[in-house]
């Protein structure tokens, strides 16, 4: 059986990790609290903080077809809208299983209580992108050198400019005048002109296609699958301590995926129905993302140099917060992702 716990739920819904930036309001709902006390990892109730991005949904369709149940699951859900509350539970050790940015993961990360990812949810494809003028003739990554460029300093989106201008433009991120704009004022700032470029993700996209004519995606993150991902993470003391029970949740969400990708209607419409959304709209708002299956995930703890490899990205993320000063302590791939509950999970299904 599982409980929902909405906390101040202003339903805000954001593609590609909105844990790092801004989101936007579609509707409200009377707030529903409950008194939270520390989690007892040795027991077989299990308590889901997801933030309110549509892969994080897939516990509720998990959920919704019995699988949790099935593994001898009680799943208490609850949705965060608030970052910095979801990220308070998380320290509290209120949660067990949340979803994060693996970028931001790598900020969580504390050496005497170390957090760990146990699962890869998604990554953008195509749903974060360059935006620039037409009349501005920046029709390429190296076009936009002497450009300038609005991006919101030490988020992903930096780290995604960064990088395409590095291995695919031929120019560094010297060579152009990064504004430091949220993603809402580089929207505005495009739509007046104020700017040549912007590094943007959905929805915020559209709306600056769908209201300038002049602006055009000159590269997207199609083009580099599993450079922008989202994971599932957990504390490694609990994962030590009941490795079983999360091998169960995760047996119950990749069977989930599984289901969605067969029966992508009647899952959306599961999905969609929790949350009260339209499944027209939640399907809207899948668009961009590549939901991870089991294969995808042991691709994803393989040691690669690919970026569908967590460890080919993860390499990527530590240069750039180095680069950057972001944090004083950044934590080695090695230890910030364990692979138990992925293998365990394959070698059930072999």
């Amino acid at each position: 059986m599982k409980k929902l716990i909405i906390r101040l739920f202003t339903a805000c819904l954001v593609l590609s990790f909105v844990i790092l930036f801004s989101s936007c309001q579609f509707g409200d709902k009377d707030n529903q609290t409950r008194e939270q006390t520390p989690i007892d990892s040795e027991n077989e109730s299990i308590i889901i903080g997801v933030p309110y991005f549509p892969t994080s949904f897939f516990w509720f369709l998990a959920d919704g077809l019995g699988y949790l149940e099935e593994e001898g699951l009680d799943a208490e859900i609850i949705i965060y809208d608030n970052n910095s509350e979801n990220i308070e539970a998380i320290e509290n050790n209120e949660i067990d299983i949340f979803g994060t940015a693996y970028m931001q993961l790598f900020s969580l990360w504390d050496s005497s209580d170390p957090l760990v990812a146990i699962a890869a949810a998604d990554y953008s494809y195509g749903g974060d992108a360059i935006i620039t003028r037409k009349n501005k003739n920046l029709d390429s990554i190296s076009d936009l050198k002497d450009g300038k460029i609005a991006v919101e300093s030490g988020t992903i989106s930096e780290f995604f400019l960064d990088f395409v201008l590095t291995y695919r433009g031929e120019i560094t991120p010297e060579d152009v005048e990064k504004v430091n704009y949220t993603v809402d004022e580089a929207t505005e700032a495009f739509l007046n002109n104020e700017i040549d470029g912007v590094v943007t993700f959905e929805p915020f996209m559209q709306d600056i296609l769908s209201q300038s004519d002049e602006a055009q995606i000159i590269f997207d993150s199609a083009n580099e699958r599993g450079l922008i991902m989202d994971v599932c993470a957990v504390r490694k003391e609990n994962l030590d301590k009941n490795p079983e029970k999360f091998i169960k949740a995760f047996r119950a969400w990749f069977k989930a995926i599984e289901f969605y990708k067969k029966s992508p209607d009647e899952a959306i419409k599961i999905m969609a129905d929790a949350i009260e959304m339209s499944p027209e709209e939640f399907a809207m708002h899948l668009n961009g993302i590549y939901i991870m299956d089991l294969r995808d995930n042991v691709t994803a703890f393989s040691i690669a140099s690919g970026f569908e490899s967590l460890y080919g990205s993860g390499r990527l993320i530590r240069d750039f917060i180095q680069e950057k000063g972001l944090l004083v302590e950044i934590p080695e791939i090695e230890v910030i992702i364990n692979d138990t509950v992925v293998q365990a999970v394959a070698e059930d299904i072999k």
